[in-house]
């Protein structure tokens, strides 16, 4: 059953990427040029056999509305029930308050994606139940989220992975990624649903699944342009000859561009293949900025178990040709798994931890860092996976564009909690955190 495994799968994978990203290293660990706020979203229970509520890295879990900010937590609702609840999180200048929690006899495996559209909703997509649940609430109401609608984009199970995008217009596309397609539902402003396969993935014989298949799908949408950058999800077939525990390979990253999404097919461009050397491959983001570039970030590893890549940036018109830039500290410490951000003046930070700390470095034109990184003063730490993981507030999340450099990491505490900490940053000068 697909949602038996994928938990062990994604937690074998990014337990190798973990390691090599929390190792300490040498940092300047200077006083923060940013101003940096941080507050605590809440407390959640982690059981050991469910991993952590936050290893679904790929779908927008936190998102702004006006001067409210939303937050979707999973959570384990027992540890004699496997199933996990998710809970909506909702910041304001009052604090942070719990607005909802799914039922219990809902189960889900992974987080829900959050948007906001041009009046300020929220909506929430939700693969629980065996199906695709459409949550759609107004912040300014005082209602909790209500089901809308279910969409017909995913298979009888709990597991597509999924993400979606507004674009300025607040024409929405979801994407959920069941086995062996990318599957899409796009919604011009104030229409009607349209349902379709964005991309039919390759037959791949001698396979347990006989076809290519590909997971953890970042979406944008710009106008009717959209982009899916996935990465491959295949079973190994020597790594089940040799009855091995964990057999899935992920070695090619792709980015799919369809310069209208309700009209043009979709193109295939190849980011990383290391299917030779037998490597693994790990898509870290995804950003269409505002002069019509998109821009990836990604590491990989020549050969199985090997130590990753420098961080990656590839960056380029829509379609291609892209340009590959290592993004090498010169201080010799590596960046881990990070976020692209975009600031309302268009520049381009690279956002992630470097060791035990939390950074920030602007990128140059030519997609290489132009300064050293800035330690924000915040050093995230759990026991689990996504040690070191930070989620943003993505642009592509909010029909309006996202106005600050804010987001979630975790913190553990001694008595074994996980802790979901909010954090703002500010560039030097700045009044907009105030």
């Amino acid at each position: 059953m697909i949602g038996q495994k994928m938990p062990k799968k994604t937690f074998i994978l990014c337990l190798l990427i973990t390691l090599c990203e929390v190792t300490p290293m040498p940092l300047h660990a200077e006083t923060p040029r940013w101003n940096v706020t941080t507050e605590q979203v809440c407390e959640v229970t982690v059981h050991p056999r469910l991993g952590p509520p936050f290893w679904g890295y790929h779908q927008p879990i936190v998102v702004r509305s006006g001067e409210r900010i939303y937050a979707g937590i999973m959570e384990p609702w027992g540890e004699d029930h496997p199933e996990k609840q998710w809970h909506l999180f909702e910041g304001s200048e009052k604090g942070w308050r719990r607005v909802y929690t799914s039922p219990q006899e809902q189960r889900l495996n992974q987080p829900p994606v959050l948007l906001v559209d041009r009046e300020g909703r929220v909506h929430v997509f939700a693969w629980q139940n065996n199906a695709c649940n459409h949550f759609r609430f107004d912040p300014g109401a005082g209602d909790e989220p209500a089901l809308h609608e279910r969409l017909d984009l995913g298979p009888n199970g709990l597991w597509p992975y999924a993400g979606g995008a507004f674009n300025a217009d607040g024409d929405l596309l979801v994407i959920s990624s069941p086995y062996p397609a990318h599957l899409y539902g796009f919604q011009p402003r104030g229409g009607d649903w349209v349902l379709g396969t964005a991309v039919s993935h390759p037959p791949r014989p001698g396979t347990l699944t006989k076809h290519d298949t590909h997971c953890y799908p970042f979406v944008t949408l710009s106008g009717r342009q959209a982009h899916i950058f996935s990465t491959q999800d295949v079973a190994d077939p020597e790594k089940v000859e040799q009855k091995v525990s964990f057999v899935y390979v992920f070695r090619t990253l792709d980015l799919y561009y369809s310069p209208d999404v309700s009209a043009a097919p979709f193109q295939k461009l190849n980011v990383v293949n290391v299917e030779k050397s037998k490597g693994w491959a790990h898509n870290d983001d995804l950003l269409l900025d505002r002069s019509g570039r998109i821009h990836m970030l990604y590491r990989f590893g020549e050969g199985d178990g090997s130590p990753p890549s420098p961080l990656m940036h590839a960056f380029g018109p829509p379609g291609g040709p892209l340009t590959h830039q290592a993004l090498v500290p010169p201080d010799g410490g590596p960046l881990g798994e990070s976020r692209l951000y975009e600031a309302p003046d268009g520049t381009i930070y690279v956002v992630g931890p470097q060791g035990p700390l939390l950074v920030v470095a602007r990128l140059k034109e030519d997609g290489a860092l132009a300064e050293p990184p800035v330690s924000l003063g915040i050093s995230p730490s759990t026991k689990n996976y996504t040690a070191t993981r930070i989620f943003l507030v993505p642009a592509r999340a909010i029909a309006s564009g996202a106005p600050f450099l804010e987001g979630l990491y975790q913190e553990q505490t001694e008595e074994g909690k996980t802790v979901i900490r909010y954090f703002r940053a500010t560039p030097p000068g700045s009044t907009s955190g105030e």
